[in-house]
């Protein structure tokens, strides 16, 4: 018989001789006969070894332990529940975002019971992966009775750590003179840490355990001489942007993401598709155009007519119109790579006057939605890949590509069935924003891809205008539109008033060209 604990390895050589059960001073222990153990480490007296504790003092004591050893356990819980439930739109864990939704509701200003209170089934939720470990724990390794204590313990957290945190959230938004309130300093230092929170709501989310903000570092600093009555009118005005102010701890990711499109084409590629196949499944009739626009005030030329259903779209139109307006269409077969919505493949054959008007797009669900929503004679969509486009050589006249580029993993590849498909004489018309240093590659990629470059525009100050003029207008649709955990998503994908893309434009971090350029004709 072999027997291992933490700090011996005890081996029984024989069973010949019975073992005796003693009782001392009401501590029962186990004599086991000379030469019947061995033991290997001799660190450890034996005493404490056979010792089997087994009364309720005993039991009391492991659980006491316990009960401490699960408290920092439960604070981590605490924060993260605040940090990554209640704060930001996650919806492995909160499925229906329903924890956000009344969180968010607490912060502007609403002190309802079932906002202000942690239901006791909540801490169960939180810790019922714990109690199942330690239940398999005991099933696997045993004794069974062995995790009695810690399972006990952790019980018991469930039971106190709502009541700790009622008790104190009641106080601090001054709905309960409570024991709490009465604690002097130590209700000063709570409210004050509490409210800070209320006030930002990206720093202090530790309510109970307050001090898990200290670890991680989003502890904002104590306000100085904040009374108890102006702290119940910051908790009851402090109306932040819950879900925006949550939301923007996304940027991270996203930075990262770009990071690595930059390392791997490959990735970049299939996080674009992803992406893109994502947004056309948003079935808004009214969403056609997804280009950031373009606004020209300062021309002598006259402002371009357009019908009155096409007034809502006038930036994203501009932008189509300036970059097509640099050839003459008429009457020509027209592909546009990267159709999207089907907005731009719609202007260009009713304004245009085309003879044919082909969108291609990656995207199935996007070429779906064109089809349904662009019913005109001549316009056509199927899907296809920007890198190995679906048409015969010397298919069209003219090849269209407006704010699509930046996605595709090959530019090179891309120019090269560009110039397969183009005619001879043929026109590509071409308009994207890079960063400044990609500016100068695309560049010479255009200038190595076998056309001649016949025009080459900066329009990023048209194109910053009009981000500018018509950010109200896309926020409101995107607010609309768009789930609370996409927000913020969504207002960097806009390039809205404020985001980073904004600011790049505005500071001169990206820029906004247009290419005009042209396969030659035979000789």
């Amino acid at each position: 018989m072999h027997w291992v604990s933490d700090s011996v390895n005890i081996v029984f050589d024989s069973c010949s001789k019975p073992f005796n059960l003693r009782e001392v001073d009401g501590i029962q222990s186990l004599e086991i006969p000379t030469g019947q153990i061995n033991i290997e480490d001799t660190n450890v007296p034996l005493g404490i070894i056979t010792s089997i504790p087994t009364t309720p003092f005993g039991f009391l004591l492991a659980l006491v332990l316990w009960f401490l050893i699960w408290m920092p356990v439960v604070a981590l819980l605490e924060y993260g529940a605040h940090r990554w439930i209640m704060h930001k739109a996650n919806q492995w864990l909160d499925p229906q975002l329903t924890q956000l939704r009344a969180h968010g509701k607490h912060h502007q200003g609403v002190n309802d019971d079932d906002l202000v209170d942690v239901p006791v089934r909540n801490g169960l939720r939180m810790t019922a992966p714990i109690i199942l470990c330690v239940l398999v724990w005991g099933y696997v390794v045993g004794p069974a009775a062995s995790i009695a204590a810690p399972i006990l313990a952790l019980l018991t957290w469930c039971l106190v750590y709502p009541y700790l945190w009622n008790r104190m959230h009641r106080a601090i938004h001054d709905l309960e003179g409570n024991w709490f309130r009465r604690s002097g300093p130590i209700f000063r230092f709570f409210l004050n840490h509490h409210l800070q929170h209320h006030a930002h709501a990206k720093v202090n989310y530790g309510t109970v355990f307050p001090w898990t903000d200290y670890v991680f570092r989003t502890c904002a600093p104590r306000p100085v001489g904040l009374s108890p009555l102006a702290g119940r009118q910051l908790a009851n005005n402090a109306k932040v942007n819950h879900v925006g102010s949550a939301s923007n701890e996304s940027g991270l990711p996203i930075r990262l993401a770009m990071k690595l499109c930059e390392i791997s084409p490959a990735f970049k590629k299939f996080l674009w598709r992803r992406w893109y196949q994502y947004l056309a499944g948003y079935q808004i009739t009214d969403w056609r155009f997804m280009n950031y626009g373009f606004s020209d005030e300062e021309s002598e030329q006259a402002p371009l007519a357009l019908l009155p259903a096409d007034e809502v779209n006038r930036f994203a139109i501009q932008l189509y119109h300036r970059v097509a307006s640099a050839a003459d269409l008429n009457g020509l077969d027209v592909l546009e790579v990267g159709c999207g919505r089907g907005g731009g493949a719609s202007f260009l054959q009713r304004y245009h006057r085309l003879r044919s008007m082909t969108g291609v797009d990656f995207s199935q669900k996007s070429v779906r939605f064109c089809r349904d929503h662009h019913r005109l004679e001549g316009l056509s969509f199927v899907p296809g890949d920007a890198e190995a486009l679906p048409f015969a050589d010397e298919s069209f006249d003219a090849v269209i590509n407006v704010e699509s580029s930046h996605c595709y993993s090959s530019m090179p590849d891309f120019l090269d069935q560009v110039q397969r498909v183009l005619r001879f004489g043929g026109h590509f018309l071409f308009a994207d924003l890079r960063t400044a240093l990609d500016s100068e590659r695309l560049q010479q990629n255009l200038l190595e891809c076998g056309l001649t470059v016949l025009e080459r525009e900066d329009i990023t100050p048209g194109v910053f205008e009009a981000l500018h003029r018509d950010s109200h207008r896309k926020l409101a649709m995107i607010e609309r539109t768009i789930s609370p955990r996409l927000l913020h998503t969504f207002r960097e994908f806009a390039a809205i008033d404020g985001s980073e893309i904004y600011r790049s434009f505005r500071d001169g971090g990206t820029v906004y060209e247009r290419y005009l350029l042209q396969k030659q004709p035979r000789e």
